[in-house]
């Protein structure tokens, strides 16, 4: 995925949570990722390894990134976060998944803020993050028999 201002564009992913549990996560496009698919890295090993920024594409270079597109139904109370690495780095899916599920988007996005900057101890990187929790549609939820939840 890709986070995009005005200035800046950055590879970021995103995730899907259902009841705190990752449902799915895009890849990143980079070498530690493709070590990680060839099952020759952990995905803990992968957080820190040395060349985990290393890309294997990016926007602006001459041959365009391939465009990967998936599709997956979504439920009444999924959260997706899209976040760049300077978020995803200092947290385990779980963790992201407890904070995404207990919390509303806005308290889940500064608790992890501040979570992500008092586990870098001032040598983070930047971070861009925006949390959607999918509610009940109202058109649905009018419509649904009086005392009968959907």
């Amino acid at each position: 995925s890709v986070i995009a201002s005005r200035k800046r564009c950055r590879l970021g992913r995103t995730s899907l949570f259902r009841a705190g549990r990752l449902l799915v996560r895009t890849k990143d496009h980079s070498y530690v990722q493709e070590l990680v698919d060839a099952g020759t890295l952990s995905e803990t090993m992968a957080r820190n390894h040395p060349m985990s920024n290393v890309l294997t594409s990016s926007l602006g270079t001459a041959e365009d990134p391939p465009f990967v597109s998936d599709s997956m139904p979504l439920k009444a109370g999924d959260v997706v976060l899209l976040c760049s690495d300077g978020l995803w780095h200092y947290f385990v899916d779980t963790e992201l998944g407890s904070a995404l599920d207990r919390l509303e988007p806005r308290e889940s996005c500064e608790f992890l803020i501040a979570k992500a900057r008092q586990r870098a101890v001032g040598r983070g990187d930047n971070l861009s993050l925006a949390v959607l929790k999918l509610g009940r549609s109202e058109a649905r939820a009018a419509a649904a028999p009086h005392g009968i939840r959907p």
